[in-house]
């Protein structure tokens, strides 16, 4: 007695407080015990509006690209985040312009070319000749630096600035009582 498996598609718009109270992880973990499958995302007005299976953004959440399944593709972006504090995803579209699959790249390749308006204008990947267009790309930046607009820090990166931060305030005070401050 086998049973039949039937796909069946549902928009719903969820709306009153679902933000900062855990909505996502109670639809995630009610969704799981239930078998269904999707993926959600916050609407401009403060609802949310999970997305059924053939929605091109549950596609990609799915397949990113045909290298890589998306347990690969998050670990990938999640590792460049913890080493660089940045992550850069590739956006390849067909001739049509929509997104046909997403890309990691390496955030040590990756340069930012900013525009005279302030924002960032394209990006330039090492190995590639033309340049990406900034509409082509999605930067993730888990730490911002204060140096710079356009890069992010990693953890490493912003432990040892704490790190400099202190050996230089004992040096500063090991100098000042040595000087009879």
């Amino acid at each position: 007695n086998r049973r039949q498996l039937m796909l069946v598609a549902r928009r719903y718009l969820i709306s009153g407080r679902v933000q900062g109270v855990g909505f996502r992880w109670f639809a995630a973990d009610a969704a799981a015990r239930q078998g269904v499958a999707g993926t959600v995302r916050n609407l401009p007005d403060g609802r949310v509006e999970p997305l059924p299976p053939e929605h091109e953004l549950s596609r990609l959440c799915r397949q990113p690209n045909p290298e890589q399944s998306a347990y690969e593709f998050v670990e990938e972006i999640l590792t460049h985040q913890q080493i660089s504090g940045n992550w850069y995803i590739r956006k390849e579209r067909a001739q049509a312009g929509n997104v046909l699959f997403l890309f990691a790249m390496r955030p040590d390749r990756v340069t930012v070319t900013p525009g005279s308006d302030g924002f960032v204008k394209e990006y330039t990947y090492e190995g590639r000749r033309d340049p990406i267009p900034a509409t082509d790309v999605i930067h993730g930046i888990l730490n911002p630096d204060p140096l710079t607009d356009f890069y992010g820090l990693s953890p490493i990166s912003v432990a040892a600035r704490f790190v400099d931060l202190d050996n230089n305030a004992s040096d500063f005070l090991r100098a000042f009582f040595y000087n009879d401050g």
